[in-house]
């Protein structure tokens, strides 16, 4: 989760041209982000014969929190994406066309996949 969120952001930092306003929001996204994750990982485990460890407690409001924080997170990288993909001030490359396409692709699969496991 952290390598991909670093390099989620990287990739957004050199399409903005490393512009303050934008590395700012970033980073102070990142560090909710992170203190949500780190606070999540508090939970009560057990060993249990014949299943190996198990999660016995955890605080499902801090879950939630974490889970809609992320989807907001992944929509908001998205959108910094696109906007600046779609207006680009010079001309496209591929390899600009390729960053939006495979953004576009991972949020959706992202948000599939945390929508059904949180169904």
């Amino acid at each position: 989760m952290s390598y991909t969120s670093f390099v989620d952001h990287v990739r957004r930092m050199a399409v903005w041209g490393q512009k303050l306003y934008i590395v700012a929001a970033l980073v102070i996204i990142s560090l909710g982000h992170w203190s949500l994750l780190l606070h999540g990982i508090l939970l009560t485990a057990a060993w249990v014969p014949g299943q190996g460890c198990v999660i016995t407690s955890t605080d499902s409001k801090i879950l939630s929190a974490t889970f809609i924080y992320s989807m907001v997170f992944d929509f908001t990288v998205l959108t910094l994406t696109a906007f600046k993909l779609v207006r680009p001030t010079g001309t496209k490359s591929q390899l600009v066309n390729m960053m939006f396409a495979d953004g576009l692709y991972y949020f959706i699969i992202a948000y599939v996949d945390g929508t059904l496991r949180r169904s």
